[in-house]
This record gives C-alpha cells, structure tokens and sequence, in this order.
C-alpha cells in the first residue's frame, strides 16, 4: 500500500464530508464518505493496514462528530473486519459490491450507533439512519468504481 496517496485521499473525503455536509444533505441523511473510504481500503490492501486505516479513519470521524470517542472507530473496524472476510468471495470490481459493502459496512456502523442511543441517549431514528446507509450506498458506487478503476495509484499490484 502506498501511505501517502490514500492518507491524502482520506483526508479529501473526509475533508468534503465535513465542508459539504449542508449542500447534499437530503432531509437529515447524509453520505459516510469516511466509510467509503474504509471500503476501499478493504478491498484492496492487506488486513493489518486495512483494520489500522479504519481505526485511524473512525477516529477521525468521531472527532468530526457529536458523538462519544470510540463510537465509528469501532463500528469502522467491525465493518473493515467483516468486510475482509467477504473480498475474496467478490468481484472487487463491480458496482453492485461496491453497493453492497457500502451498505453492509454502514448498517454495522448504525448497529454501533443504535446501541450507544439504547444504553445512554436519546435513539437515533432507525428509518433516518436507514436512508442514511441508502444514500452512503448509492453514495459510494459513484466513488469507488473509478477509485477501483485508479487503485495503481494508492496500491501495489500483486
């Protein structure tokens, strides 16, 4: 894995996640492009890198957000953890896993985020959260296939 390009593609997302939020933000739902971005990772690099990239990428996120330190690092891990154990069954290049892997790693990210509301705060609302994980999926097959297309450029062949 090459670190620099995909920490600065990390960055970007996430960059435009939190300085765009009010433009495509559709009736409270909004994309998870730091998720995308675990996705791709997912698909292409090896475990350990995978699952250091979605910690780092979940931190970050829970820094962006409202919510309590740990929350997305761990629901980032689980979907990076869950979503390795499928690419070997997939063809990473697909849009329909593309959608797919999107829209698993988002509804593990909401079961984190369901649980934390159920122990300690107000429960986020389950048909919001799930337009959320829609738009994250439709989301994320407009900007994974042509990073999957450009993988050369932030990941080694073979």
């Amino acid at each position: 894995m090459r670190w620099v390009p995909v920490l600065i593609l990390i960055y970007v997302l996430l960059g435009i996640q939190s300085g765009a939020e009010p433009f495509w933000t559709v009736r409270g739902c909004k994309p998870d492009l730091g998720l995308i971005a675990v996705v791709f990772v997912a698909l292409n690099a090896r475990a350990q890198a995978t699952l250091a990239i979605a910690m780092g990428v979940g931190l970050i996120q829970d820094l962006l957000s409202v919510h309590p330190l740990g929350l997305f690092a761990l629901g980032y891990v689980l979907a990076a953890y869950f979503l390795l154990g499928l690419r070997e069954v997939v063809y990473r290049e697909h849009p329909l896993t593309h959608l797919s892997f999107a829209f698993l790693g988002e509804l593990l990210v909401i079961g984190i985020l369901m649980v934390q509301g159920w122990m300690h705060g107000p429960v986020p609302a389950a048909r919001q959260m799930l337009l959320s994980a829609a738009y994250t999926a439709l989301a994320g097959v407009i900007i994974l296939y042509p990073l999957q297309k450009s993988r050369g450029i932030f990941f080694q062949r073979g």
